[in-house]
């Protein structure tokens, strides 16, 4: 079920799309969904096992040089684990709501942090050769009055964090209404082997 959970993870990565009120390469995908449902429905742990397996077989394919993979994976870790971790200790329909409210919350902090500390200034590095001007330009397109000193507070605040609140409550809804199918499926399908 985890390798199901995890090539599922890995096609709806593939499926993509931006919105032209956020920076071009903040992009629109529901690869964490499967890795919520593994959380849900085994643990913590395996909901990270789908995250490594849909990273894994992505890599290869990695635009970004592996960072933008870096930052999925380190999102849907800590998803993962609080999502788990909350559900399994009461699997009731207020418990999934609390995981799911904490996983958006969680994922929209670490994000801006991650983003601030790790992704940019990797991203920048590798993708650019340590010219922040080209990133500073991609940031223009949408956002006004961007410069040097400015750049990553205002792609801070104004993209990537409500980017990322956007996605984290799409995801965390799409999960919380098809997870009891989905659960009810896997186990009426180990009841009849």
């Amino acid at each position: 079920m985890l390798g199901i959970f995890g090539a599922l993870s890995t096609i709806l990565y593939f499926i993509k799309f931006p919105l032209p009120i956020f920076v071009s390469f903040l992009k629109i995908q529901f690869s964490n969904i499967p890795v919520l449902l593994g959380s849900f429905m085994f643990g913590p742990l395996e909901g990270i096992v789908v995250a490594l397996i849909r990273t894994m077989i992505k890599l290869p394919f990695s635009d970004t040089l592996c960072v933008g993979e870096l930052q999925d994976l380190i999102i849907s870790i800590a998803i993962s684990c609080i999502t788990g971790i909350i559900y399994k200790k009461n699997r009731t329909k207020k418990n999934a709501i609390i995981s799911l409210v904490l996983a958006s919350i969680a994922w929209v902090f670490i994000s801006v942090v991650s983003n601030a500390f790790i992704t940019i200034p990797l991203y920048i590095k590798f993708m650019f050769n340590g010219n922040d001007q080209v990133l500073i330009d991609a940031i223009s397109v949408v956002i006004k009055n961007v410069n040097k000193e400015n750049y990553m507070i205002k792609y801070l605040m104004l993209s990537c964090l409500p980017f990322n609140a956007l996605l984290s409550v799409l995801v965390s809804l799409i999960t919380f209404l098809i997870y009891k199918r989905t659960s009810n499926l896997y186990k009426n399908k180990i009841d009849a082997d």
